[in-house]
């Protein structure tokens, strides 16, 4: 072995006393000193005053070497007695140490370029290796070395540009000494003794670095094998068949471990997968491996390990900072997510054209790529990436959100972005999801600081829209309302709505079955039955203002899950949602609106007139069917939206002209009517009696004498409640259903309207949700009953008292009688005017309507009308008749 450095001893023991240090441990000294200590009587576990050190090592110094303390064997770090140091040596040291001398030679040339300053590429170090190893060299012996070195220290050899740019970097530094020959006109260069002197002081405290790493990470290693054997032992007790059965019946490339089963088995395990998932991951992997080979006798394959379950799950809103780089599972909604996978490169190999050289790169998903701007050993540009050497792997982006049924009455959903990387999944906008991954953020993004959270998702479960199971105790609590209020309990539950609004059967009707008909919405169930028919009821208002419409919407939040939308106010995303750009990436997303954030449960609008025409346009399929297709920006998704839709709007100006049709004073699309199973229309009360008890019930609940009959968490609760019932109907029912149903249409082809064959449908999902808020198991006569009365009082609230069917007739042909018969006119006119003209002139039709006592502004709607109905088909000179055209 070689002997001890000297001078390394001395400056570890200047930069102790340069802390402040008068004594130091043992065990955290170098080797070599280490060795000292021991030869001084000292342990490693004892403390050593540096005084003493010092002492012992200038003795040394000085030739009086103590042969108790044995040498060093660090190689090339000079001797005993040399006062300069010897540099490690790219060819001086022997095949066994191979790699601790490749080592040393590439701390020296760290060290090297961290002093001088006119080293801004890598290769410039070779010149100035080879002054640091020799005396003086000329300009000719420094080239003729520099070329040499450069292929053993680089791994090739400078090309005559690099070369030329190297020598530069020698002629402008002030740390190296430069002369000419007066004689011979040689230029000589030689290093400094002060430069080797900084280098050698780099060196030592980059080698201190060094050793301290490596000793870290043979602690690391050594956690990591006894972190191995105890993954094993959990395998080999709890998760055997699991492993086994990865090939056969999962054919999955993952394990997938439930950390609740790991905690009860090893809890230690479980808190590493928790503060430490890298390594955590890694240990469990190569335990796989190990015990399908090993213990298994099986392929190991290259299977990956997932974990789900881990912690309690969190909503998005309650992540925080302390849960940085640390594994948790989150409760969310998926609310947008990217066109398509893309492509990310792990590590991301850069290769030379010019000289071949490769570069690595270890690339972050939330950060632009690294991407070097010349090759490091020749300075080229013409860079490019390998595939096959680089590291390359799917990658999706999308955005999570807090649950509509996880917030509470006040609070608003929170938003994080997330990737998964070779995802197994498909999202779409309004999923429910639980995902298990590692929180991280996005400092290297933009290198600044309020940087963002973002989650690295491992794994994804998918959740039915159903909220926390209710305890025994509240399922009890639940019971009782049907004990205290027996067949009422619809009734009551109506009366706890918004119950500052006066409502009324025998005074304010329509009102008080407007109240009913929306906690029928609200306990309806959100699925599609037999012959993918929706069950749930959609619900629509229609009033002056004054009437305390809104209010009741509003008031739908507090006893249930919904989601609150203002049409004059809706966000960018709309009702059904919107392409963006994502924030981490750039790419387009598509970002869910309302409807999708309220599947699963109840979407209340208000001024709903004052919403989007595309909105309205895109939400018959999601009202009708749970489900909207949307393409766009390059993003083709179908959105789940089987929510209950309750919307309230205002006629034209505000308040209902008694002078003119219902019809003409909504701004609604006729199309979108008949996604509603009921529509009140609401006006303004005009009987004194009427405003007389408003005024009372006003001055009552101010009084605090009026209040929620059914406190708000227990009616949370029955609407959780009924969600898990499904009645059945009985035969009575079934039969009264469909007498009322042939009464109606009876009278709706008396008033020249075809049958309608969507009323069955709707009596039978108002039926459905009275024997559910009854708490009942069977829909019963008396549900039919209650759901034809208030079928009724919707259609009454259109007129003036009296239940005019015709109404619901022009809301199925999406016309009124009065345009319905205009259509007809212009159909009879354009087969008559079609013996004559191929294409009829437009002049021609008006005259004709007129001729029949049409007025001219009434036949000139007729036209519009057909037009927009496609009775008609507009050409360049003249209309012709869909059917003929």
């Amino acid at each position: 072995m070689s002997e001890i450095n000297v001078q390394f001893a001395l400056g570890i023991i200047h930069m102790l006393k340069e802390k402040g240090k008068t004594e130091v441990e043992v065990k955290t000294l170098p080797n070599s000193l280490i060795n000292v200590a021991k030869a001084l009587g000292y342990d490693e576990d004892d403390t050593v005053p540096i005084a003493e050190l010092e002492e012992y090592i200038h003795t040394l110094g000085t030739g009086t070497e103590n042969s108790q303390v044995p040498k060093s064997s660090q190689n090339g770090l000079g001797t005993l007695t040399s006062e300069i140091p010897t540099f490690p040596n790219a060819g001086n040291h022997e095949n066994s140490d191979e790699n601790a001398g490749k080592e040393n030679i590439s701390l020296l040339l760290k060290a090297i370029r961290e002093t001088i300053d006119t080293i801004d590429r890598p290769y410039k170090v070779v010149p100035f290796y080879v002054l640091l190893t020799h005396d003086e060299l000329s300009a000719q012996e420094l080239k003729e070395l520099t070329l040499q070195w450069s292929e053993k220290l680089l791994g090739q050899q400078l090309s005559h540009s690099s070369l030329k740019k190297a020598m530069v970097a020698v002629n402008n530094s002030s740390m190296v000494y430069k002369r000419k020959d007066s004689i011979t006109g040689v230029r000589y260069y030689r290093l400094m003794e002060k430069t080797k002197e900084l280098i050698w002081n780099k060196y030592l405290v980059l080698a201190k670095e060094r050793e301290v790493l490596q000793k870290q990470e043979e602690l690391r290693e050594a956690d990591k094998e006894r972190l191995v054997e105890a993954v094993i032992d959990f395998y080999s007790n709890v998760y055997k068949q699991k492993v086994i059965d990865l090939a056969t019946f999962t054919h999955k490339d993952y394990l997938l471990i439930d950390w609740q089963e790991l905690r009860s088995y090893n809890p230690e395990l479980a808190e590493v997968v928790v503060d430490d998932p890298e390594m955590a991951v890694e240990v469990f992997e190569t335990a796989l491996r190990v015990f399908r080979r090993d213990y298994l006798m099986l392929e190991p394959g290259d299977y990956g390990v997932r974990f789900t379950n881990v912690g309690e799950a969190v909503r998005v809103k309650d992540l925080r900072d302390r849960e940085l780089g640390k594994m948790v599972t989150v409760r969310a909604m998926v609310s947008g997510v990217t066109s398509r996978k893309k492509l990310f490169y792990e590590k991301m190999v850069f290769v030379c054209r010019d000289c071949g050289h490769e570069m690595v790169r270890v690339q972050d998903p939330v950060a632009k790529v690294e991407w070097p701007a010349k090759c490091e050993a020749c300075g080229s540009r013409n860079l490019f990436v390998d595939p096959r050497k680089s590291v390359v792997k799917d990658i999706i982006f999308f955005s999570l959100q807090d649950m509509v049924e996880d917030l509470g009455n006040k609070e608003q959903p929170s938003k994080v972005s997330a990737y998964m990387l070779r995802p197994d999944v498909s999202l779409s906008p309004g999923d429910r999801v639980l995902v298990t991954g590692v929180l991280r953020d996005t400092v290297h993004k933009n290198r600044r600081q309020n940087n963002d959270m973002v989650l690295e998702v491992l794994h994804v479960e998918f959740l039915d829209a159903e909220p926390v199971e209710l305890s025994e105790e509240d399922i009890a609590e639940v019971r009782k309302l049907r004990e205290r209020y027996g067949d009422g309990l619809p009734d009551a539950v109506a009366r706890s709505l918004a119950p500052q609004i006066f409502a009324d059967k025998d005074l304010l009707l329509e009102l008080w079955f407007f109240k009913k008909a929306v906690v029928y919405a609200i306990a309806s169930p959100k699925e599609l039955g037999p012959g993918d028919e929706r069950l749930w009821i959609n619900v629509l208002a229609v009033g002056d203002k004054g009437t305390g419409k809104s209010r009741i919407i509003r008031d739908i939040q507090n006893i249930t899950v919904a989601v609150y939308g203002d049409g004059a106010n809706l966000s960018g995303a709309g009702l059904i949602g919107m392409p963006e750009r994502e924030e981490l990436t750039g790419e387009w997303v598509f970002r869910g609106g309302l409807m999708v954030r309220a599947n699963g449960f109840v979407l209340a609008l208000d001024e709903f007139e004052k919403a989007k025409a595309e909105d309205y346009a895109r939400m018959h399929s999601g009202m009708s069917y749970g489900l909207v297709p949307f393409s766009k920006a390059s993003i083709s998704t179908t959105l789940k939206t089987m929510e209950s839709v309750v919307a309230v709007a205002n006629p034209i100006g505000g308040y209902f002209n008694d002078y003119k049709g219902v019809f003409e004073q909504i701004t609604l699309p006729s199309s979108l009517l008949d996604r509603f199973d009921v529509i009140f229309v609401l006006r303004q009360p005009r009987d004194e009696r009427v405003i007389e008890a408003i005024y009372e019930h006003q001055d009552r609940f101010e009084a605090g004498e009026v209040q929620r009959e059914i406190p708000e968490e227990l009616l949370r609760k029955l609407f959780l409640y009924v969600r898990e019932l499904r009645p059945v109907f009985t035969d009575e029912a079934r039969q009264e259903i469909k007498r009322f149903g042939m009464a109606v249409n009876r009278a709706l082809a008396n008033a020249g309207f075809k049958y309608s064959m969507r009323l069955r449908g709707i009596l039978k999902r108002l039926a459905l949700a009275n024997a559910l808020l009854r708490l009942s198991d069977r829909v019963e006569l008396k549900d039919v009953l209650a759901a034809e009365e208030v079928f009724t009082a919707a259609i009454r609230s259109w007129g003036d008292g009296d239940v005019d069917w015709s109404v619901f007739g022009e809301i199925e042909a999406q016309a009124s009688k009065e345009e319905l018969e205009l259509l007809r006119k212009v159909e009879e006119v354009m087969e008559k005017l079609h013996r004559y003209y191929s294409k009829v002139p437009l002049g021609e039709v008006l005259d004709f309507l007129e001729s029949l006592g049409v007025e001219k502004e009434k036949a000139r709607y007729a036209v519009e009308l057909a037009r927009e109905r496609g009775l008609v088909v507009e050409r360049e000179d003249g209309l012709i008749l869909s059917s003929k055209a």
